[in-house]
């Protein structure tokens, strides 16, 4: 009954801090901000491989990481709260999730339900490093509040006889980890190889090998099984990223500058903590932190009295691994910033694979908090006299409170980083795309991505709430692909080069300019025209609609259809695949598909081609033109209904594309094919195509991203495997009740009741 008191006093405690959390009644721009404007919107995009909405076209077999649990715990709540309720919500539930994941691990570990482990619990997550993610990059937190509970499954798998559930257990905890971050990843695997191997040297499994094997064996298979589909995503980015050879070899002159040893031993060292923009820090509680006298000594104390606490204490068996963990943390925190170690880690980091991923090593800070909390926990454990227990425990806590000052005085969030709401006017617009439902793409202006507006810094196109392709510059280098279109295309309008701006705007299957009137001008004023200005270069087209602060002006000529080339019929399907009919084809012609180049794309021949499906949405008639690569003839967008599955989507496994090998590239991004009917007559049977009377054939074909197969399969295997565990547990939880239910029942004389006998 006490546990259960201090259980109801602590989820008392959180709710009041959630509560707390959510008076500033903002939404706080966080790092996955499409979650916070359409979070329902996200949810269900995340089950594709690619995004048509931005950077013309990109996979996303990275963020699909993002699906469970964060995405769809927005969606969910989504359904009965506003955004900001629901972000509070999450913020509150990472919180509590941290502390009920290293509360659980401490107890079971050092044996004890004592309410003084819960100070540990506490420091765990109100410290600097969660501080800092919750000021923008929360998700961040996912592997860290759940590091505690894998190895908390860890012990119960190695050290229970009933273990299969712990193991089910593991591998639903590894869901929080996703490929939300490489390195973030790594390090939980690094504790959790600490971990298992002080487990093994502890309780001596090394005398019960095969057992030891066989559940090393199942606990990584089941977890292998249960996160596959966001494995696969991220091996599938790996493989296909051009840019992850970069991202994997940046220079580390930009990271770890902070990362002392002094700094790091009170858990300060982020590069960009104390840093800022244009006089306004990242972080607006920085100063008070290096600049206080009580609040750098209080953070120097606190660790101080932890690790002076171990050293001297008698029994270190327990916590030997602990203390690796920390002396291994700290050097690897401060990397090539300080220090002896510093060689070694320049060396790793230039010759050693993957090594590049921590670049950012700021994130090994967690194992030695983790290292501080698992101790601080374990000294309240085996202090036995409850007066001087009492003492330690509410100076600690003034500590850890005071040192983690901005969770409990409302300064977490910059003012600059809240917005109220999205103007009412966006969703204005929404409406009016919704109408439309023809593929095509929005020019933004201004140009700028990470948009700021003079109704909030969002960090982020709000304008993904129209659901359509969004050309504008995204977070990178001018020379990336779709940037230098985009400027292209910017600085062919601001010289009214309207012939070459046209032609961009045709091939980028751009049907609307959107200039936003509701940028921060001041920001702005020294990388973007005034509104005036653009409203002058714009002149020349027709506003057809003012949604508020947003002008919308359709362009005078046609613009290109996603899907061309001579005489064909096309459907989308959903965004990784589409349906083509092409009919007449006598000669080699070319096929054309307005997304970002990628080899996945490919194109799969049906049989029995034919375009019943169709009902005529819109009908391009394109004129002829001096242009290269522009198609002559009519094309037919026909009505689509978003499907995730058709049923045949695994079965491009194993069937064969076609004209693979005359992929390329087209218009300096998009996708392009040559289509040679005699290919098809010499290669497939009359089933794959029709005949007509002058010659030409009439053929059916799927446009498809490959990756997606390999993500549904993945998603298969993984909900298959959760629903297989589940009634597995259930159907042995129904005999053993049966079982019971069924053992002969003595009375109180012992005589058996049911033999008949008196």
């Amino acid at each position: 009954m006490r546990f259960n008191k201090q259980i109801i006093l602590i989820l008392v405690f959180l709710g009041l801090f959630l509560i707390f959390l959510n008076t500033h009644k903002a939404i706080v721009i966080d790092s996955y901000v499409n979650s916070l404007i359409n979070p329902a919107q996200t949810f269900f995009n995340l089950f594709y491989s690619w995004d048509n909405s931005l950077l013309l076209g990109q996979p996303t077999t990275w963020g699909q990481t993002y699906l469970f649990p964060y995405s769809f715990a927005y969606y969910i709540l989504s359904l009965f709260f506003n955004v900001s309720l629901c972000q509070t919500i999450v913020f509150a539930l990472i919180l509590w999730v941290g502390f009920y994941s290293f509360t659980k691990f401490i107890q079971n570990e050092f044996k004890t339900i004592s309410i003084y482990s819960y100070i540990g619990g506490l420091f765990y997550i109100f410290n600097l490093y969660t501080l800092t993610n919750f000021s923008g990059v929360s998700v961040l937190l996912l592997p860290y509040v759940i590091l505690p509970l894998q190895l908390y499954f860890l012990n119960k798998i190695f050290l229970s006889q009933k273990y299969f559930k712990y193991c089910l257990g593991l591998a639903l905890a590894t869901l929080f980890m996703g490929g939300i971050n490489p390195p973030l990843v790594a390090i939980n695997l690094i504790v959790m190889l600490v971990y298992f191997i002080h487990l093994v040297i502890s309780y001596r499994l090394l005398e019960k090998t095969k057992s030891l094997l066989f559940k090393l064996f199942l606990s990584v298979s089941l977890t292998l099984l249960v996160n596959l589909y966001w494995i696969i995503g991220i091996f599938s980015f790996f493989h296909s990223s051009a840019d992850i050879q970069s991202i994997l070899s940046e220079p580390l002159s930009m990271q770890n500058q902070a990362s002392t040893y002094l700094n790091v031993f009170r858990t300060l060292g982020l590069w960009a903590f104390g840093q800022g923009w244009d006089g306004i820090s990242y972080f607006g509680y920085s100063p008070t932190y290096l600049n206080n006298p009580l609040l750098i000594f209080s953070m120097f104390l606190l660790p101080l009295i932890i690790l002076s606490g171990a050293i001297f204490i008698e029994k270190k068996k327990p916590i030997f691994w602990v203390l690796i963990l920390i002396i291994l943390s700290i050097p690897m925190v401060v990397a090539t910033n300080q220090g002896i170690f510093s060689n070694l880690y320049g060396w790793a980091y230039d010759h050693v694979p993957l090594f590049g991923m921590f670049r950012g090593s700021y994130k090994f800070i967690q194992i030695y908090i983790f290292g501080l909390a698992v101790l601080f926990a374990y000294l309240l454990t085996i202090i036995k006299k409850i007066k001087r227990k009492s003492v330690l425990a509410i100076f600690t806590l003034v500590l850890i409170i005071l040192n983690s000052f901005p969770f409990f005085t409302n300064t977490i969030f910059r003012e600059d980083s809240k917005i109220q709401d999205i103007p009412s006017y966006y969703y204005d617009a929404q409406k009016f795309f919704e109408k439309d439902t023809s593929t095509y793409r929005l020019l933004l202006l201004p140009v700028q991505y990470f948009a700021v507006f003079d109704w909030g810094k969002i960090s982020a196109d709000p304008e993904i709430l129209f659901n359509k392709g969004l050309v504008v510059r995204q977070a990178g280098s001018s020379e990336q692909k779709s940037n230098k279109i985009v400027l292209s295309a910017y600085q062919y309008l601001l010289n009214k080069d309207y012939q070459n701006f046209e032609y961009l705007m045709r091939i980028l299957n751009v049907k609307y300019i959107i200039q936003r009137n509701d940028f921060d001008w001041s920001y702005y004023k020294d990388i973007s025209q005034p509104p005036e200005v653009i409203s002058d270069i714009l002149s020349k087209y027709k506003k057809i609609e003012s949604f508020g602060k947003l002008d919308l002006y359709q362009i005078s000529h046609d613009y290109l259809p996603l899907i061309n080339s001579d005489d064909i019929t096309f459907q989308k399907i959903n965004s990784v695949k589409y349906r083509i009919y092409l009919k007449n084809i006598s000669n080699q012609q070319d096929l054309s598909f307005l997304e970002s180049f990628d080899q996945n794309w490919n194109l799969y021949l049906k049989q029995k081609p034919t375009n019943e499906w169709c009902k005529s949405l819109k009908e391009y008639n394109i004129s002829a033109s001096s242009a290269e690569h522009l198609p002559k003839s009519m094309i037919t967008e026909c009505i689509s209904k978003q499907k995730f599955l058709e049923g045949n989507e695994l079965s491009y496994f194993y069937q064969r594309p076609i004209f693979d090998s005359t992929h390329k590239v087209v218009f300096g991004y998009a996708n392009q094919w040559i289509i040679d009917p005699q290919f098809i007559k010499q290669n497939f049977s009359k089933n794959y195509y029709t005949d007509n009377h002058d010659g030409s054939i009439n053929i059916e074909v799927d446009l498809y991203f490959k990756p997606q197969s390999f993500f549904n399969l993945g998603l298969i295997i993984s909900g298959g495997t959760i629903l297989g565990c589940f009634g597995y547990l259930i159907y042995s939880s129904y005999l053993k009740r049966n079982k019971k239910s069924n053992k002969p029942q003595l009375s109180r004389s012992g005589i058996n009741k049911d033999s008949g006998y008196v």
